[in-house]
């Protein structure tokens, strides 16, 4: 191995004592009490896909300690409904990308039917959260089953099961993206690969579940939420659109995260219900997700199903590449075109690819909703466009170093145009950079060569060691998406904090990173 150290890597850490976190003294969302508060629990549908007939509460509401029960019926004209999706797709990229879009606009509680197992059905407040449990049991729902889809490539079916009535079909959103002659260049190319590419569903599972607390100060009026939110200024905007309610009469704090990782992006139908319950009740409401819960209601992460035709030559050099790829969404949508498109964005990632075709299609099926999830669509692109380079590289019986190599934007090459619009409408722009260089520092570093030597020694003796290369882009700039979201740069004196606007949300950074240690030997 070579000897070149960054003075980091394998370097013991001393862990800084006084951190709050290290003495227990962290502030997360269960631990807010507050005078008279009551706590809710949420019925949720058993069923992925199903009628509702009716909801009988009457046993529920005879239950000792429980305040009222609430279904779609009894909010429904109180709450609106959730928009199609979160994400606010620039003008721009809409006239350049020219998307088709359809998505359904999901209710705090279901109306009329469930679309997956998980959905909430009814919500409980009682005077403590056994008793609210208790009375979660003791609801009665008349279901009838439908049938149900669970595979993207299924939904797509002219026969298909329609997840959402009145649709015209389950594909939620599609876009196609093309530039050069990719028909033309695999026809011609010397070698051509077929591949498919699988990422199947992951659940985030921080060691903090979401969580809601929601309080009405009597004398003014003011609605303050605690939530385990990695947006806060987007649950404040929503809890003042769906309850409409003026947001500057709204606050929002984000107290300490005990993991975010993505499915915290956006807001759930508990964000919504906790303050519409505070206000209703006139006093303090909390509603903390159980293990169990989180696995069937917070949204999941990954699920694209590629696949990929790529044209080659002798040295391995990409010719063209294409790639149609699905996203099984779940049951919503909530947040649009962002993993799909980042996927999109990013699959060419440091390489040059002068014919280059992508296709990405997002579908509904009877599971709980796809969300970003740590990289939020980018780590499925590299997977897809590295694995490749490598069946080449064996395919060739090249080293895949070399294959990457050759394929990189060079450079003389800067700034280089990918071809391709990035989220905010702009056109993604390699400005600077020394690929090769880069890669060959860090084959010094990790001691490549030896790597290779001691790969072959061990598998002579019947022992498999794998050796992994990855190259990775990732825009490193603000965005004109903050400005679509009505955002501003704030620009902090050295001395002092920006001072705070009426009606803006103070809220502490997300922590989950806060207190990583580590340790050496």
């Amino acid at each position: 191995m070579a000897s070149t150290s960054t003075g980091f890597i394998g370097r013991s850490v001393k862990p800084d004592k006084s951190s709050r976190f290290i003495t227990g003294s962290g502030m997360y969302v269960s631990d807010v009490r507050l005078p008279n508060m009551l706590h809710a629990a949420l019925l949720r549908s058993m069923h992925a896909h199903a009628r509702i007939h009716g909801v009988d509460v009457k046993e529920a509401l005879r239950l000792d300690g429980v305040v009222g029960v609430w279904t779609g019926r009894e909010i429904e004209g109180r709450i609106s409904a959730f928009p199609e999706s979160f994400e606010i797709h620039p003008a721009r990229w809409l006239e350049g990308v020219k998307p088709v879009l359809q998505g359904p606009r999901p209710t705090a509680l279901a109306q009329g039917k469930v679309h997956y197992v998980g959905e909430p059905v009814a919500i409980v407040v009682a005077a403590d959260r056994p008793k609210a449990e208790d009375a979660v049991d003791a609801i009665v729902v008349e279901y009838e089953e439908l049938p149900i889809i669970v595979d993207a490539e299924e939904s797509l079916q002219a026969r298909a099961t329609l997840v959402h009535e009145g649709s015209n079909n389950n594909v939620v959103f599609s876009f196609s993206i093309e530039k050069g002659n990719v028909d033309g260049a695999l026809g011609a190319a010397p070698h051509t690969l077929r591949e498919r590419f699988r990422h199947h569903r992951y659940c985030a599972a921080p060691l903090e579940g979401r969580g809601v607390v929601a309080w009405v100060e009597p004398k003014t009026n003011i609605l303050t939420v605690w939530s385990s939110t990695q947006m806060p200024h987007l649950v404040r905007r929503q809890i003042a659109a769906q309850l409409n309610l003026p947001e500057e009469t709204v606050r929002v704090i984000a107290p300490d995260i005990g993991g975010g990782f993505g499915p915290k992006v956006f807001v759930y139908p508990e964000e919504i219900l906790v303050p519409f319950l505070a206000l209703q009740l006139g006093r303090p409401v909390k509603w903390i997700e159980d293990r169990s819960e989180h696995f069937i209601s917070t949204a999941h992460g990954r699920d694209q199903l590629h696949d990929v035709e790529c044209a080659f030559d002798e040295e391995g050099r990409i010719l063209a590449f294409r790639d149609r790829f699905l996203l099984d969404n779940g049951a919503y949508n909530p947040m649009g075109l962002t993993d799909a498109y980042n996927t999109a964005a990013h699959l060419q990632g440091p390489y040059k690819i002068s014919n280059f075709s992508v296709t990405g299609t997002c579908v509904s099926t009877n599971k709980v909703p796809n969300a970003p999830y740590r990289g939020a669509g980018r780590p499925e692109a590299v997977f897809v466009m590295e694995r490749s380079i490598d069946i080449i590289a064996a395919r060739l019986g090249l080293d895949p170093v070399a294959v990457r190599r050759r394929n990189f934007v060079q450079p003389e090459e800067m700034p280089y145009h990918a071809g391709i619009l990035y989220r905010d409408g702009e056109p993604i722009c390699y400005d600077s950079g020394n690929y090769p260089e880069t890669l060959t520092r860090a084959m010094e570093t990790a001691g490549y060569d030896q790597l290779r030597r001691r790969q072959q020694e061990m598998r002579a003796r019947g022992r498999f060691l794998g050796i992994g290369i990855v190259a990775v882009t990732s825009k490193g700039r603000a965005s004109v998406l903050s400005r679509a979201h009505k955002c501003a740069l704030i620009h902090p004196a050295s001395s002092s904090l920006p001072p705070a606007q009426p009606g803006t949300v103070k809220a502490t950074k997300p922590s989950s990173h806060r207190s990583r240690l580590t340790s050496g030997g």
